[in-house]
C-alpha cells in the first residue's frame, strides 16, 4: 500500500516539475521574443532618424560639395530653375565662331565667342550653386568662366585664361588650370585655384610649368652674361651655359630653372606696366638688356 502511495506522490511530483519547467520556459520564451521586439523598435527608430536626418539636410559634407558634368545645349534643373549651356552660330557668314550664352530660367547672359567648348560643369559648393565653363579660341587659347545662379539670375562672377587639367569630384580641392605664360618662351604655367568669395582664386602666385605631353621642357642657351642666383649664393650664367626653366612668378618677375646637373638657380627678369592698374608684366629685357641678346632661339609660340 505505502508502495503505491509512493509511486503516485512521484508521479504527481514529475507532473509538476514538468508544468512548472514548461511554464518558466514559456516566460523566458516570451522575455526573448519581448526582447527581439524592443531591438527591432530601436533598429527602426533609428533607421527613421537618420531618414529624417537626411531630409532635413542633414547630410555629409561630401555630399553637399560636388561637381555635376552638364552637356551643352542641354537643360538641366538647377536650384528648381531649368538651366541652358547654349551655344549657336556668332555670324551668319562664319560657320566657325560660336556664341556661347548662359540660360537660367528666363535670363540669358552671353559669355563668349569662340571655336567650341570644352566642358561644363556644375559646381555645388557650401550650399551655392556656380556653373564652370570652358572654351577654346584661335591658337588654343582657352577661358575659364564661372557663373552664379541664384534667386536674382545668373551672372558672371569671375574668368580665368588657360584650361582645366582635370576636374576634382570635390571642388574644395580646388581646380588645376594651365596658362599660357610668355617669358623667355612660351609655356604652360599651372595654378591651382579655389572659389572664394565667388572668385577664381589662385592658392600661390608661382606658374609651374607643364612642359610638352611627355612632361619634358626646353633647353635654353646662354650667350650672354646673366646674374643669378643658384644654390648656395649669387652668380654669373655666362655664354655655353644652358639651363631648363621649371616656373615663374608674375609678381616680382622671378624665373625659377635648373641646371642640366639638378642644380636649382633663379633670375630676375624685367616687368613693366601692362595698362591695367596696378598691373605689371614681362617687359622682354633682364636688366636692361634684350633676351634675345642674352638666350639662344627662345621658343615662343602663337
Amino acid at each position: 500500500m505505502k508502495k503505491k502511495y509512493l509511486a503516485v506522490f512521484m508521479m504527481a511530483t514529475a507532473l509538476t516539475l514538468t508544468a512548472c519547467g514548461a511554464k518558466d520556459t514559456a516566460e523566458d520564451s516570451q522575455q526573448a521574443e519581448e526582447q527581439v521586439t524592443d531591438t527591432a523598435d530601436e533598429t527602426t527608430a533609428e533607421a527613421s532618424q537618420d531618414t529624417e536626418d537626411t531630409e532635413n539636410g542633414e547630410t555629409a559634407e561630401n555630399n553637399e560639395n560636388m561637381i555635376t558634368e552638364l552637356t551643352a545645349n542641354t537643360a538641366a534643373e538647377i536650384s528648381g530653375k531649368e538651366f541652358t549651356l547654349k551655344t549657336e552660330r556668332a555670324y551668319s557668314d562664319d560657320d566657325e565662331i560660336i556664341a556661347v550664352t548662359a540660360v537660367y530660367g528666363d535670363q540669358e547672359l552671353k559669355l563668349d565667342e569662340s571655336l567650341y567648348v570644352n566642358g561644363v560643369y556644375e559646381v555645388s559648393l557650401d550650399g551655392q550653386e556656380y556653373v564652370m565653363t570652358e572654351t577654346t579660341t584661335f591658337d588654343d587659347y582657352g577661358m575659364i568662366y564661372l557663373v552664379k545662379l541664384d534667386e536674382s539670375g545668373v551672372t558672371l562672377v569671375s574668368t580665368q585664361d588657360g584650361h582645366l587639367r582635370e576636374v576634382p569630384a570635390d571642388p574644395t580641392e580646388g581646380f588645376e588650370i594651365e596658362s599660357k605664360v610668355d617669358v623667355l618662351g612660351t609655356y604652360g604655367g599651372i595654378r591651382t585655384y579655389f572659389i572664394q568669395d565667388d572668385k577664381l582664386t589662385a592658392n600661390d602666385t608661382i606658374y609651374e610649368f607643364a612642359g610638352d605631353p611627355s612632361g619634358e621642357l626646353p633647353k635654353l642657351t646662354v650667350k650672354g652674361s646673366i646674374r643669378c642666383r643658384l644654390e648656395g649664393g649669387n652668380t654669373t650664367l655666362e655664354a655655353g651655359d644652358v639651363i631648363i626653366p621649371q616656373a615663374y612668378s608674375p609678381d616680382d618677375g622671378t624665373f625659377y630653372f635648373e641646371l642640366p646637373d639638378g642644380t636649382a638657380g633663379n633670375l630676375l627678369v624685367d616687368l613693366s606696366p601692362d595698362g591695367s592698374e596696378g598691373q605689371m608684366t614681362y617687359s622682354g629685357t633682364i636688366g636692361g638688356v634684350d633676351e634675345n641678346e642674352l638666350f639662344e632661339n627662345l621658343p615662343y609660340a602663337g
